[in-house]
């Protein structure tokens, strides 16, 4: 079975689809580093602000297995 064939079958007769996940370094570098802190302080003052719709708006689940 080609390939294709079987891409086509996963893909139309079994409607799934493929998602890439993102390597993180092992090692990140203090610029790095500072940038992540500032975006989770961002994002915690949004959550301050906002409670119920800023966590509505976030999506964080696993959706390999659906």
């Amino acid at each position: 079975m080609s390939t294709a064939s079987v891409f086509r079958i996963v893909t139309q007769t079994l409607q799934k689809r493929k998602f890439a996940a993102k390597w993180v370094p092992r090692h990140l570098s203090e610029e790095k580093k500072a940038a992540r802190k500032r975006v989770a302080e961002e994002l915690l003052l949004l959550y301050e602000a906002e409670r119920e719709q800023f966590l509505n708006r976030i999506v964080a689940i696993d959706e390999t297995c659906i």
